[in-house]
């Protein structure tokens, strides 16, 4: 089970085998690569069965051995935010703490995180705040426009961000 865990190096180099693989067989004019993450996704895995998913936002993994892939073949402008557009989510970038995120939660995130450092400093402070916005704030500032688990997955995201941030403090 430590493999599913860590399996970030192991996928990489998995994803830049079948480059390697691609780039060897010219006759091969393409691939279809799935986006399933069997170890957590489907109702039939199979013991061994390897975690094929490249961008996964539960556990916000994105491996980029698979721009490797895509960048082998033909050159495409612009080729992460292709894919990124492919799956609906954006890269988000707050004071250090990069995240993928749908791109619905994207500005909404911003905002409120500016909020949310403007009125509290310390880590308590903000995630209290964050559940405040959580519980009422989200749905009267965006009139209604997120659901209960929209406001829960944004709200999620400002802590995972908040708490990083803190992370990043404390390493430094």
């Amino acid at each position: 089970m430590d493999v599913y865990a860590n399996t970030y190096d192991l996928k990489n180099t998995r994803l830049r085998q079948l480059r390697d693989f691609l780039k060897s067989e010219p006759t091969i004019l393409g691939a279809n690569y799935f986006n399933v993450d069997l170890t957590s996704g489907l109702k039939n895995w199979t013991i061994g069965e390897l975690d094929r998913s490249v961008i996964d936002l539960q556990s916000n993994k994105f491996y980029d051995g698979i721009m490797d892939v895509i960048n082998a073949g033909e050159k495409l402008e612009n080729n992460t935010n292709n894919l990124l557009n492919l799956f609906n989510v954006r890269y988000l970038n707050l004071s250090g703490a990069k995240l993928l995120v749908p791109s619905q939660y994207l500005k909404p995130v911003q905002d409120l995180f500016k909020g949310i450092i403007a009125n509290a400093t310390s880590l308590s402070g903000q995630l209290t705040l964050v559940q405040t916005l959580q519980d009422q704030g989200i749905h009267t500032i965006y009139k209604n426009r997120f659901t209960d688990s929209d406001a829960k997955a944004i709200a999620d995201i400002l802590r995972k961000i908040l708490e990083m941030q803190q992370t990043a403090k404390v390493k430094k």
